[in-house]
């Protein structure tokens, strides 16, 4: 999707002279990157209280109300939606990378036949 390809032509936008969602892209981009680190940072401090709230559970497991289990219960839930949130955004950024290994690898494949041939020519040329 190209910004060019969302700005429409003057006659069709008679009210306002660029349409709105010219500039939409740029700034969802810098949107969603400020999202995402901000549940990156998220994450962290909700697994470093989680951390503390067990240890405190721990200690007073015999006297525990209703009401801290189900709190407790929240927290979990909450951490492991953030920690599915965090895999999907790093699945995305690893999406690349298998293709670039699979170049990487063609590459390397390709320049030891390289090698291979030139020796052969040699060893030919001394018989």
């Amino acid at each position: 999707m190209s910004a060019k390809n969302t700005k429409l032509a003057p006659e069709h936008t008679p009210y306002h002279g660029t349409p709105r969602s010219s500039s939409m892209p740029c700034a969802a981009a810098a949107a969603a990157a400020a999202a995402a680190a901000a549940a990156a940072a998220a994450a962290a401090a909700a697994a470093a209280a989680a951390a503390n709230w067990e240890w405190e559970l721990h200690k007073q497991r015999q006297q525990i109300p209703q009401q801290e289990q189900q709190q407790y219960k929240q927290q979990r839930q909450q951490q492991q939606q953030q920690q599915q949130q965090q895999q999907q955004q790093q699945q995305q950024q690893q999406v690349p990378h298998p293709s670039d290994a699979g170049r990487v690898r063609d590459r390397t494949w390709k320049s030891e036949e390289e090698a291979a041939a030139p020796n052969a020519h040699h060893q030919g040329h001394q018989h």
